[in-house]
């Protein structure tokens, strides 16, 4: 619950420092790019549940899609910290859906007030 507490104060700060250092779409695409390979190596990691291989195979060609679609041909000036700053925001994202995950399906009985933060009615 900690960890998922953490994840939800620091994600908004961190992705607006993100935005103001890269810009919109860069923040955007690398805290959506990073944010499925943390929720996976973390339930690895907090909820001992090891990745698939289907997950292995699809988290590898999403990252050889974003590696291909960075190669534009453009001239990009980036931010090596607000590159950073985007990671750790997607990272945090990671972490509170993770634990959200984590306490749903522990507190299935007396989760009522969990339910009101989630999606699912």
């Amino acid at each position: 619950m900690l960890v998922g507490g953490f994840g939800v104060a620091a994600y908004q700060p961190l992705c607006f420092n993100a935005v103001s250092r890269t810009g919109v779409a860069m923040a955007t695409f690398l805290a959506i790019g990073v944010a499925p390979v943390v929720t996976g190596l973390a339930r690895w990691l907090l909820g001992r549940q090891r990745p698939s291989r289907r997950w292995w195979l699809a988290t590898g060609i999403a990252c050889g899609g974003v590696g291909f679609l960075s190669l534009g041909g453009g001239r990009l000036s980036l931010s090596v910290v607000g590159v950073l700053v985007a990671v750790a925001a997607g990272a945090c994202y990671s972490l509170q859906a993770t634990a959200l995950a984590r306490c749903r399906g522990r507190t299935v009985r007396r989760g009522r007030w969990l339910r009101s933060f989630s999606a699912e009615r």
